[in-house]
């Protein structure tokens, strides 16, 4: 199971400030279930639900689970296709878990025995057979928080901490059906396994949550500050305030964060503020210990910003930039030995866009202009780039909307058919479902999920 907001694809490469601009616009609420679309971060419709729901208990501090015995190793992949729930598992069968037709945004808990997913502004839950769908998440629980005058909340940037059966969630409130949607930043959490539910951050000091390994502290993050706090919200501060980035459109940038494997802290890019504005600016990279101050390791010069340029292991980044007569160079460093490396991509446009699980590889795409007769056409091509080969070569792959790895060898991507495949590097694709074509966040939240246990 991945961490939310840690991966996206499509976006997270594009996410150039210059493209910004040209977002389309969000779908709104629509009463008509057969064209229900999903809003801002393409998690939840907005259409009242006919199924009877209760209140979750509601706790101060509820306690996490027991962890999980170790099992042999097993893919699973859930994913939302034409509004309905499945996941495949590798070497074996493919399970349908839901049909209505408007169910969206599954995640898989890491020991893989959990699948929650949307439906009608509530959270489910079901498991990886197919049986004990229930509701975890209901309006009941939600319009305890819904502020007066608005008509609709739901929850927002659910996802597992890892190795637990303990989902974290945020909530988007809209006062009218064609309204816009506002972020509430708050912070919920349920043990999915007993139902109960709680508050940990309220409105305005939540927001997007990212855990030390050991599950003791979180760094939550909002578009101008992060905080850190333990798991029960206990021992909240604001760690960094910083300028809120421009995109140019109406969605928020909210950066995502890199837990340190020791779990002595956090580490994050900061974008510069506005780089098309100030072409100039600085972007830097910060830890964020537990204790103490915030450390500025490093700044450096970006085109744009891409979600995910920096590595798992916080210490490695990929990005792009340009020098004075606009051409592009590729760019990897390393904060252990503060050393770039930059490659010369001249007369194309280039986009760093994730690294593998280990920080041994990351993938990129060029986009190049070529001249088609009398017509100028972009032409996007990907690759993977070895970051621990001097001078390695770049190994070139099938395009795709959306891309994350499993491991340092394999990776789930949906390709431009919209078809959800499975690849490993020197070999060829498998197909795992066809038309698995989705809204999804601009924050990273993907169609798909996987767990490998």
């Amino acid at each position: 199971m991945k961490k939310l907001l840690n991966f996206i694809v499509v976006i997270t490469t594009l996410l150039m400030l210059s493209a910004c601009a040209n977002n389309p616009p969000m779908q709104l609420p629509s009463n008509d279930t057969n064209a229900i679309e999903t809003i801002v971060a393409g998690t939840l419709s907005a259409i009242p639900s006919a199924i009877p729901t209760s209140v979750p208990t509601i706790i101060s501090t509820p306690e996490l689970t027991a962890t999980f015995t170790p099992e042999p190793a097993t893919l699973r992949v859930v994913y939302s296709r034409a509004g309905e729930i499945y996941i495949w598992n590798e070497g074996g069968n493919l399970v349908k878990l839901s049909n209505t037709g408007i169910d969206i945004q599954p995640r898989i808990s890491s020991d893989g025995k959990l699948v929650v997913f949307a439906r009608n502004n509530e959270l489910y839950a079901v498991n990886p057979d197919g049986s004990n769908l229930r509701v975890i998440v209901s309006k009941e629980y939600l319009n305890l928080y819904r502020p007066e005058g608005y008509k609709w909340i739901w929850a927002e940037h659910y996802d597992w901490m890892l190795n637990t059966h303990i989902l974290y969630f945020t909530t988007i409130t809209q006062k009218e059906n064609d309204g816009f949607p506002s972020y509430q930043f708050d912070l919920h959490r349920i043990d999915v396994d007993t139902g109960d539910a709680s508050i940990v951050l309220p409105a305005g000091q939540g927001g997007v949550p990212y855990f030390s390994p050991n599950k003791q502290t979180m760094a939550v993050i909002k578009p101008d500050s992060i905080s850190l706090a333990n798991v029960d919200g206990s021992e909240w501060r604001t760690a960094l305030p910083f300028e809120r980035v421009f995109t140019y459109s109406e969605w928020f940038f909210i950066p995502i964060v890199t837990p340190l494997p020791d779990a002595s802290g956090f580490r994050v890019i900061i974008p510069a503020h506005d780089p098309l504005g100030n072409p100039g600016e600085l972007s830097e990279l910060w830890e964020l210990p537990l204790k103490g101050q915030p450390v500025l390791l490093h700044t450096f010069l970006q085109n744009g910003f891409s979600l995910r340029a920096l590595s798992p292991s916080g210490n490695s980044m990929a990005y792009s930039k340009k020098d004075a007569s606009g051409n592009s160079s590729l760019c990897s460093y390393q904060h252990n030995v503060a050393q770039e490396t930059c490659i010369p991509k001249v007369g194309e446009q280039v986009y760093a866009d994730a690294w593998s699980l280990n920080d041994s590889k990351y993938n990129y795409q060029t986009i190049d202009k070529v001249l088609t007769g009398s017509d100028y056409v972009y032409e996007t091509t990907r690759y993977i780039m070895s970051a621990t080969e001097s001078n390695g070569l770049a190994v070139k792959i099938d395009g795709y909307v959306w891309f994350e790895w499993v491991n340092p060898e394999q990776y789930l991507y949906i390709d431009e058919e919209w078809n959800l495949r499975l690849a490993t590097l020197g070999d060829s694709s498998f197909l795992i479902h066809n038309g698995v074509k989705a809204p999804a966040s601009k924050d990273g939240i993907l169609p798909f999920d996987f767990s490998t246990r």
